[in-house]
């Protein structure tokens, strides 16, 4: 009896397999399975081919996205359907061709418990990036992928060769090629009080790759000095850290008449406006330090602004100028091989490499001092993690023992901070020395 009732069975299932295909293939919705989420590229695909196939054929083609584990389990869903064309698979590379590898148990074997209808598109693949990434090119991405930095950094220095900010910067840049094996270049972009090479790197590529060491006068001074700047140093610029300060030096030739500090006061009280003094330009630390001398001394010079340290130095060993005001460490050199005279210093303190020197502060001007800083700035966006490997590796120079005395044979003093700290002294430099711009009444179109 259970014999006849299997026959029987089975010649219902041969009828009703009959009746189907009597009507004709097919006679009711045929599944798509889509192995991925809906809006991605086999879903657009799938549902477009559908569509078409549909309106056709007047078929009813129902889309199922059935996603998860790279797409093995929609392609498992349909390998384990009944055989008879009412489930189908929009399978791809990944789950057909890579996955049967890749898994160690994959559910499935795409040449066993698949069959293949046919090929329905092929497409390429695409890199993107986020719209403000820094990453603007595909050599960006493989520079980027490879590590940083993979090829020459290049460090502006926005005054011409010979000067203290050049000094101080070929003697860091040294120290960290020496400790990385980096290959770092020292290009000089002179002008315009030091903009001109603050906006190269302004506007250059923010990768890292792109560096410049700025200083009080074109971070802090030049944003209120000047009318038209082309940069802002707070939007335009990411802090990466300080390098070092220097107090600026009063000198005159070696054959000067004034041979003290004293001197120089009286004669300009003797006869206002006849005496002049370089600087490195307009609305610098070194100009700006000369207009608060004179309002507290009550005397009158004229200024004689310069583009760089060694014009200004050869015109006044020359004789063509009266005195030079500049960094220590731009003069230092001069009045040590006894071509210029030092007359006083602007720091606090006197200066450990010039003990003879005295400080204005000392000579009848309590609390009197200027020093400018020196720091290091990339182009905003530079990204984060390369900000602080900068960071990381100059401070490490910065903390070696030969860099320091380096330094402090120059007349500076080395400085580290963090991007944070570098970036809140430019904030806030900018506003004090802002008051002393406008107080002055000087400015520069």
């Amino acid at each position: 009896m259970k014999q006849i009732a299997r026959v029987l069975s089975g010649l219902a299932l041969v009828c009703v397999s009959g009746l189907a295909a009597a009507q004709g293939y097919p006679n009711k919705p045929i599944r798509l399975i889509v192995p991925f989420p809906p809006g991605g590229g086999t879903d657009v695909l799938a549902r477009e081919a559908a569509l078409k196939v549909a309106s056709n054929t007047g078929w009813n083609i129902v889309t199922e996205n059935r996603p998860g584990s790279g797409g093995n389990i929609g392609v498992d869903t349909a390998a384990k359907s009944a055989p008879d064309g009412y489930s189908l698979v929009l399978g791809q590379t990944s789950n057909l061709a890579i996955n049967p590898t890749l898994y160690a148990k994959l559910p499935y074997d795409p040449e066993k418990d698949l069959t293949a209808i046919g090929l329905v598109a092929d497409a390429p693949l695409v890199i993107v990036v986020p719209a403000n990434s820094p990453l603007k090119t595909f050599e960006d991405m493989l520079a980027a992928a490879q590590g940083y930095p993979n090829k020459p950094i290049r460090l502006i220095v926005p005054f011409p060769p010979g000067g203290g900010t050049d000094a101080l910067a070929r003697e860091a840049a040294l120290k960290v090629a020496s400790n990385t094996g980096w290959n770092i270049v020292t290009e000089n972009r002179p002008g315009s009080g030091g903009n001109i090479g603050v906006d190269t790197a302004a506007k250059s590529a923010p990768d890292g790759y792109s560096l410049v060491l700025g200083q009080t006068s074109n971070l802090a001074i030049n944003p209120t000095l000047y009318a038209k700047l082309p940069y802002d140093p707070e939007k335009d610029l990411t802090a990466i850290g300080l390098v070092a300060d220097a107090p600026l030096v009063i000198v005159v030739p070696a054959n000067s008449p004034l041979k003290s500090f004293e001197d120089m006061l009286a004669a300009a009280k003797a006869k206002p406006e006849s005496l002049n003094f370089a600087s490195s330009g307009n609305g610098t630390v070194a100009h700006l330090a000369a207009v608060q001398l004179q309002n507290a001394a009550g005397i009158k010079l004229t200024h004689i602004p310069y583009k760089g340290a060694a014009q200004a130095s050869n015109d006044l060993i020359g004789g063509q100028i009266d005195m030079y005001l500049s960094s220590v460490p731009t003069l230092i050199g001069h009045v040590r091989n006894g071509k210029m005279r030092a007359l006083a210093v602007t720091s606090a303190q006197r200066v450990p490499d010039m003990p003879d020197v005295p400080t204005i502060a000392e000579r009848g001007f309590p609390g009197f001092e200027a020093v400018t800083w020196f720091g290091l700035a990339a182009p905003a966006g530079t990204p984060e993690d390369v900000v602080q490997r900068l960071n990381a590796e100059f401070n490490k120079a910065l903390q070696a023992k030969d860099l320091s005395v380096k330094y402090q044979e120059q007349g500076a003093r080395v400085l580290t901070s963090t991007p944070g700290e570098f970036a809140k002294l430019i904030h806030d430099d900018r506003i004090r020395w802002g008051k002393i711009v406008e107080e002055s009444g000087a400015k520069v179109e």
